[in-house]
């Protein structure tokens, strides 16, 4: 009878052990895909914080400054006829 309860008790325990191998395999699978992904919010976020400064930039200059940057010709006070 003990013998039997004994070979129930290794059982039980070679298959929690088991068990616990896949669940903690499972697990750094889902980490490494996780660190994966979160490469790629860093870099998207890189992006979206330069276009940010960018954005940032674009509103400290006046009006005179941004319309000479982005349409190439200079801005004077006489009237275009």
């Amino acid at each position: 009878m003990k013998s039997k309860l004994n070979l129930f008790v290794k059982a039980a325990l070679a298959i929690f052990a088991v068990f616990a191998i896949i669940t903690v395999m499972t697990l750094r699978s889902k980490l490494d895909d996780l660190e994966v992904q979160k490469k790629e919010l860093e870099s998207q976020l890189e992006e979206y914080a330069e276009k940010v400064e960018k954005m940032r930039y674009e509103l400290s200059l006046s009006d005179e400054e941004y319309i000479e940057k982005y349409n190439d010709y200079e801005v004077t006070d006489s009237p275009i006829y």
